[in-house]
């Protein structure tokens, strides 16, 4: 086998090989004989089944896999001889597999490669972030954001009217005119949440102590993503009939202090503040990490195959195709946003391959190595917030064929911490 590699760039190759027919049909008629030992074919005793019926029956998919082994050949043999780094696997066109008997294999094949990246030094880089604090005003709302969201629903007595921080369900009539645009049984409500296009005061003022039963009947102004298109940008009339109403109950002082792990509202402010600060703390440091990655992002401009990047885009702009159509978006809608997405979807994959690129490169300097064991608490993580078992994550994993993804994830995420931990920080 003759080989050549032809690097256009410095992240394209072009890897041309040529077979002679002697070579080619050497190793089909071998593939065959191979074939005939285990193939049972009626009127011929096992492993006598004549050569040209074995080439009638299996003779084209034997060829076509003959083929893309010396294509598997070239290319190893290529990677190694060129000490190329490729960035994915060569795309083939499956009529470049069709060779006709008796004639040379020819065939040649673009290889996206990876980008040479000289890394800087990686330590010290600088950033001014703002100081983390926690003031009586925000440790208030939060506390009260907590108590929000532990309140429970609580079905109200009979002729007792909606509170204004209650919620109900209620049949939503949408109407242009005369006409009955839509209907929606069961619709939660409340009166700190209008609908759209609605007036959100004389919303509020509706719904504030209207009981079961009742009928509220408003104006609205149809939004421009309304599922009926002819009646956005239109006026039209809104009716809500309330056929549940239900009081909004807060957690009482000791639950709150139960959650806190406090006995008095002074240790459950102390800790409030505790958990509060730190999750601004793991915030920050996130936009550190970020920020610190940008950086190095911005100082280590990179060449990129551009036959990867324009493959990624068609990916992007496909799934979001499949996606609005599932969602029924509009088809006018639909080509916008799919046309935005071409648009700006190079710059998207090009800033994503090249964060990558760079992950990989800082992890292989700093010898960030992701082992067995961070693999397994890693399962372990995304079983807990699946509440699922652990064994039934790894199959998904390892099924799906994801390990390598989480595993460069993980180490994203070590890299992240690297460049945050070397940094120098100024707090303003």
């Amino acid at each position: 086998m003759d080989i050549t590699v032809e690097k256009s760039s410095a992240c394209l190759a072009k890897i041309s090989f040529t077979v002679p027919s002697a070579d080619l049909e050497r190793e089909v008629e071998r593939a065959l004989k191979n074939v005939g030992t285990r193939t049972r074919m009626k009127g011929f005793r096992p492993g006598k089944v004549p050569m040209h019926v074995l080439e009638k029956s299996y003779g084209k998919e034997v060829r076509r896999e003959t083929v893309q082994n010396f294509v598997k050949e070239a290319y190893e043999k290529a990677v190694k001889d060129e000490e190329l780094r490729p960035a994915a696997h060569p795309d083939i066109d499956g009529e470049q597999l069709e060779v006709l008997i008796g004639t040379d294999l020819k065939l040649d094949f673009d290889l996206c490669l990876r980008p040479d990246i000289e890394l800087g030094d990686l330590k010290g880089l600088e950033i001014r972030v703002p100081k983390v604090e926690v003031d009586d005003t925000e440790l208030d709302h939060a506390l009260e954001d907590v108590k929000n969201r532990q309140s429970s629903a609580v079905k109200a007595e009979e002729g007792e009217g909606l509170e204004e921080n209650g919620m109900a369900l209620a049949k939503l009539t949408f109407m242009l005119g005369a006409e009955i645009l839509n209907e929606r049984e069961g619709m939660r409500v409340g009166p700190e949440q209008p609908l759209p296009g609605v007036d959100p005061a004389a919303y509020k003022e509706a719904l504030v102590g209207a009981a079961v039963g009742a009928e509220i009947e408003l104006p609205i102004v149809y939004s421009d993503d309304f599922p009926e298109e002819k009646a956005r940008g239109e006026s039209g009339t809104c009716s809500l009939t309330l056929s549940e109403i239900y009081r909004i109950v807060p957690p009482d002082e000791e639950a709150m202090f139960k959650m806190f792990e406090a006995e008095d509202a002074e240790g459950m402010r102390e800790n409030a503040l505790k958990r509060l600060t730190e999750a601004k703390n793991q915030q920050r440091d996130q936009m550190i990490e970020t920020q610190l990655l940008e950086q190095v992002l911005s100082t280590h401009p990179m060449e990129l195959p551009t036959p990867l990047v324009e493959k990624q885009v068609a990916a992007r702009v496909q799934s979001l195709t499949e996606e609005l159509a599932n969602q029924g978006v509009p088809a006018e809608e639909a080509q916008e946003r799919i046309s935005a997405e071409s648009e700006t979807g190079y710059e998207t994959a090009s800033k994503s391959l090249s964060a990558l690129y760079l992950v990989e490169a800082i992890g292989q300097k700093e010898e960030l190595q992701i082992s067995d064991e961070d693999m397994k608490a890693e399962l372990q993580s995304i079983a807990q917030r699946n509440n699922a078992p652990l064994e039934t994550v790894r199959d998904y994993y390892r099924d799906q064929n994801l390990f390598p993804q989480l595993a460069t994830e993980l180490l994203e995420k070590k890299v992240r911490v690297f460049l945050r931990e070397n940094a120098t920080i100024t707090e303003e």
